[in-house]
């Protein structure tokens, strides 16, 4: 089931949203269990079979999870069982077939083929959990509800795509969520219908052309620079406003029931430099690799080199976190390399000398360096293997010149790269939702990434939330979304 499908919008919200009000209003307990039920049905409605691997990833991590705490003696063992099982499943769904595959591509035939199917959301509720085991082993405060866990596991707002939440943020608020009702709603269903838009009026308008310009690639033709620089530059607002519009539509559907989730997107293009970007794409992806991988590796407590060394090996973790692919494996590479390379050139004279020379311009500069830098990567991210990967890279640079006229025979005409040129314009310069909507204090923000508060709000904003003005806006928006709901499309991180 899809948020942006009509069975989800106009039966199954209005439902678990009536059911959970009256629920909350008798009982808490009442309300956990209600959730957690909507949450299995909607998981099931969308995996049908695939439930029963999320069932059992639960119920063995909270057996791990209640030894850890209840023998000390061999919590590290058990920590490192825990942690195995997790990655053994995610690898037999995710990995196993693409590495059986490489193997015979060498001459290695192991005789196996799997034809698994990869769970939804797997990676998401992977991580959360084995951060739970770690934090139980750190003998840190949690919650061992075994209810509450289910339903921080399996939360529906989250579970197929994100935010990856943290059992300390969530499972206090299912055991004593707030009571705002009427607040809630108002600013859940707003954010919620300005994520949906991105979707379906943003994201999805793009797929067409982003497919046929990659195609082109990929099919073993010669692109021009002009494909070659429309595809990434539109893959790259696909991408934004897809997942960014997904993470939006979960914070708002956990407000609804009282729940705040973190933010996941904080301006992502707006940064002014590679760790910037981190800072606030898929903020909750870079929270948990930063915590329970750079961290422990040692950070930046150590050496210069031994911290590029831990940032080369996060990355190229997260990389592989997307997905199994040497495509993936690349697009980590290059971002662990533009960290690396924003670390010694943090620390050097020349950097100084070019701020001096730059000025006030130098900020728009570093802007646009790190977005040349980002869109570099997407290519490989979108793209299918490494040949039509090199392909685009090498008509980006003008390899096989201009070629404009290949533009019209992927489909990209005058309406379409205005409408993207209209939408990188909101990417860049338009405040972002939780800024427009901050007197409701959206979000849960994580500590060492960007937050929103009242006084990030456009001062032409604030006057206008909770106005006439305000609903006849949003219903402007779901009028727009609503001619659109013929044929929802999945979301970009439902395979990951």
């Amino acid at each position: 089931m899809l948020f942006n499908s009509p069975e989800f919008l106009f039966f199954f919200l209005p439902l678990v949203l009536t059911l959970a009000l009256w629920a909350k209003n008798t009982s808490r307990d009442l309300l956990v269990v209600t959730l957690l039920a909507f949450s299995i049905l909607f998981y099931y409605a969308g995996a049908a079979g695939l439930t029963l691997v999320l069932l059992v990833s639960v119920i063995v991590n909270f057996i791990f999870a209640k030894g850890i705490a209840r023998f000390p003696s061999s919590s590290g063992t058990l920590l490192f069982l825990g942690i195995a099982f997790n990655l053994t499943l995610l690898c037999h769904f995710k990995y196993a077939t693409f590495l059986v595959g490489e193997l015979a591509n060498i001459g290695v035939d192991i005789h196996w083929s799997n034809d698994a199917i990869l769970p939804i959301g797997i990676s998401f509720y992977t991580f959360q959990q084995i951060a739970y085991l770690v934090d139980i082993h750190r003998r840190e405060s949690v919650d061992t509800s075994f209810l509450r866990y289910f339903l921080f596991v399996s939360f529906f707002p989250q579970l197929i795509a994100g935010p990856i939440v943290h059992h300390r943020e969530m499972m206090p608020q299912f055991a004593q969520p707030q009571q705002e009702m009427w607040s809630d709603l108002s600013a859940g269903l707003s954010i919620f219908i300005i994520g949906l838009f991105k979707k379906v009026a943003i994201a999805d308008a793009l797929s067409p052309t982003v497919a046929a310009s990659f195609g082109m690639a990929e099919n073993g033709g010669e692109i021009g620079a002009a494909v070659a620089w429309y595809a990434a530059m539109a893959f790259a607002l696909q991408i934004y406003f897809d997942f960014s519009g997904y993470s939006d539509m979960a914070v708002g559907l956990g407000r609804m029931f009282g729940i705040h989730l973190p933010i996941n997107f904080a301006s992502p293009y707006k940064a002014d430099s590679i760790d910037d970007f981190w800072r606030r794409w898929h903020v909750t992806l870079s929270r948990f690799l930063r915590d329970y991988l750079y961290i422990p590796l040692g950070g930046n407590r150590l050496t210069r080199h031994r911290r590029i060394v831990n940032v080369l090996v996060t990355m190229l973790l997260g990389g592989v976190w997307h997905g199994a692919g040497w495509t993936f494996l690349l697009w980590g590479a290059l971002h662990g390399a533009f960290i690396t390379v924003h670390i010694l050139w943090r620390g050097t004279s020349l950097r100084v000398a070019f701020i001096r020379i730059f000025g006030t311009g130098w900020a728009a500069f570093a802007r646009a360096a790190t977005l040349l830098a980002v869109l570099v990567a997407w290519v490989p991210f979108r793209a299918s293997g490494i040949s039509p990967t090199m392909e685009i890279w090498l008509a980006m640079i003008g390899m096989n010149g201009l070629q404009p006229a290949q533009l019209t025979s992927v489909g990209i005409g005058t309406r379409q790269i205005s409408g993207m040129a209209i939408a990188w314009a909101i990417a860049l310069f338009a405040p972002n939702a939780y800024q427009l909507l901050a007197s409701y204090r959206l979000g849960t923000p994580s500590p060492g990434y960007p937050s929103t508060s009242i006084a990030d709000a456009p001062k032409w904003v604030q006057p206008i939330i909770g106005t006439w003005s305000h609903a006849l806006i949003l219903g402007a928006l779901f009028f727009v979304i609503f001619i659109q709901l013929n044929d929802p499309s999945e979301f970009l991180y439902f395979d990951f």
